[in-house]
């Protein structure tokens, strides 16, 4: 995804020491439900009842408040496949139209 989208997209969180089924990114001046929304896949924004304000979490971990709202974060159980997670990132790229 990274690769693909370049700047557009940053994966958030500590690179080593991290869940291994959750993945968070943010996507540089783009609303993450309306990418989600576009891309047709059900994620996280955060908490509902912060969805129009952006999570105090993220403020708190330093992200501005578009940064906030521009970010998602994928989760994965233990049922889900490899090509699910291509699928999911493959419509992140058509919705980032990269």
């Amino acid at each position: 995804l990274q690769a693909r989208a370049g700047q557009a997209v940053r994966r958030n969180g500590h690179p080593e020491r991290r869940l291994p089924n959750v993945l968070h990114l943010t996507f540089a001046g783009r609303s993450g439900q309306e990418l989600l929304d576009r891309a047709r896949l059900c994620a996280s924004t955060g908490a509902a009842c912060h969805s129009a304000v952006g999570s105090p979490v993220l403020a708190a971990m330093g992200f501005t408040h578009d940064e906030a709202l521009g970010s998602v974060r994928l989760s994965f159980g233990r049922h889900s496949t490899i090509e699910e997670a291509e699928t999911a990132a493959h419509r992140l790229l058509e919705a980032l139209g990269v």
